[in-house]
């Protein structure tokens, strides 16, 4: 069977691209990690559905961590401070 073709008695799938947007409704959270963009809250209703808590907030460490990795220099204290403010 080619790819590009349905099985017999079935309509041709549309690509995602080719399908109109949607607003999904938000559903409400359990969790007090609860908070940020709309991506977040699905995110984290993905994982309460099967009983996954979501990990805590990163510690410093981990932003040291991912300064390095991206820009090869350790974070300023601004930057540190600014990250827990969002």
């Amino acid at each position: 069977m080619s790819r590009n073709k349905a099985p017999v008695g079935r309509r041709p799938l549309v690509p995602w691209r080719f399908q109109p947007v949607m607003n999904l409704p938000i559903r409400s959270s359990r969790s007090s990690l609860a908070q940020g963009t709309s991506v977040d809250w699905f995110v984290l209703d993905k994982l309460e559905r099967p009983g996954i808590k979501p990990s805590p907030p990163a510690d410093t460490s981990m932003i040291r961590r991912w300064s390095f990795t991206l820009t090869g220099l350790p974070p300023s204290p601004e930057r540190i401070i600014a990250s827990y403010d969002t």
